[in-house]
Formats: structure tokens, sequence, C-alpha cells
């Protein structure tokens, strides 16, 4: 047999091992590159770090069955909120540059109820999925040990009266480790264009204790304008 005739019969399943193997690497390191990427194009989305606009309260009465109630008006620019001012509960205009108000106390012990409100273009302009995902993401990426824990709608339900009969988002994450872990729950919902943010937040016991507590006081709170 020709001599370079055998060569190439020996040398070509090995050109073409070779060669397959150069097409895999380097489909592979295509697919990681693309990977990269996708990752650093996805969407993140954060809690604003710009402090909170200020707002007024001020306290009433109203005549409740020849009873008269005090009650808490809270007036930020665009809408008012008013609540009945129940023994147990205090109140704070900017306690922190997270928040416009925050309310605390024996009604709901071991935790605050932040309320914040933001304009469109500051944080979530609204409440859709993609918006919803990358503000997910911006929590995770921020700190990989946060464990989402709770993600509920009533979007595409009926409405609730839980928050002025809008619709709502909600989520709770933990951090920490087992038997001395924070925890906080964040809602979520818009009124006249503008995204509100009720928050509570404390170690997981207490804010897993306060949970109905919490959601009482929301629905008791009347939109007033």
């Amino acid at each position: 047999m020709n001599c370079s005739l055998l060569k190439k019969r020996i040398l070509n399943p090995w050109i073409g091992a070779l060669t397959l193997l150069s097409l895999t690497i380097s489909q592979a390191e295509t697919a990681t590159v693309t990977l990269r990427n996708e990752e650093a194009e996805q969407k993140t989305i954060h809690w604003p770090t710009a402090p909170q606009t200020k707002i007024s309260a001020r306290n009433g009465t109203v005549d409740f069955d020849g009873a008269q109630v005090k009650m808490l008006n809270l007036q930020f620019d665009s809408f008012e909120i008013e609540l009945a001012l129940s023994k147990g509960l205090s109140f704070r205009a900017n306690p922190s540059a997270q928040y416009a108000a925050s309310l605390s106390g024996e009604r709901i012990p071991g935790v605050t109820l932040g309320i914040a409100t933001f304009a469109p273009e500051d944080f979530l302009s609204d409440l859709s999925d993609s918006n919803w995902d990358a503000y997910k993401l911006g929590l995770t990426k921020d700190n990989p040990h946060l464990k989402i824990v709770r993600d509920d709608s009533n979007i595409g339900t009926r409405s609730s009266l839980y928050t002025f009969g809008k619709d709502f988002r909600q989520l709770a994450f933990e951090l920490g480790s087992s038997g001395n872990e924070f925890k906080r729950r964040e809602v979520f919902f818009m009124i006249n264009g503008k995204l509100v943010a009720f928050t509570v937040e404390g170690m997981k016991e207490a804010v897993d204790q306060s949970w109905i507590r919490i959601d009482h006081l929301i629905g008791e709170m009347t939109l007033v304008r």
C-alpha cells in the first residue's frame, strides 16, 4: 500500500475528532459569553436612596354612634389617608430617608409599619411583571443570602378593599441564621399615578405574629382623596 495513502487513513479520524473538539469548545465559549451578556443586560430595580418627600399629618375627631373617635390624617402631595388613631399606636413623620411616615406601638408589637410614596420615574413605574421581576432580581443581587419567602398579588382577580380597591403586589423576604432572622414584608400599590409602599420589618417571629394585625390596620385606612 502506498505509504502516503496509509498516513491519510490513519490521520483522518484524528483530524476529524480534533476538528469536532475545537468546534465544541468554540460553541461552549460562545454560549458562556452569550449567557454573561444576557446576565449583564438583565434589568434590575432598587429601592431609592433619595430622601422621601415630607408629608404633613393632622389629628381630628369624628362622631361614631355618639362617641368621639380620634383620627389621624396623613396628607401626601396628591392624596390623603385617614385612620383611627387607636390606643397603642404611635405616628412618626419621616422617621428615616426611606419612609414618609411610620406607625408603631402596642397594637403591632415588635415591628414598625413604614409608609413610602414614589414618583413613577423614581422607582417602579408600574406593577408589571417585568418591573416586579427586575425589583426581585435587584434584591437578590444586592444580597445573595436574601431569601424571598412570599410573592403574591391580586392583579387579574377581584379588587380588594385591603389596598383601597387597588391592585397590589406583595413580597416578604428573610435574612440571617435560624433563630436570628430578620424579616421584611412589602406591599405595593398605585394611587393617582404614584407608587405607595407599606413595609413591615423586624425579627421574623414578630413580623409573622403581626401579619393579621397589619392586615387589619391597613384595612381600616381610608383614602380620602
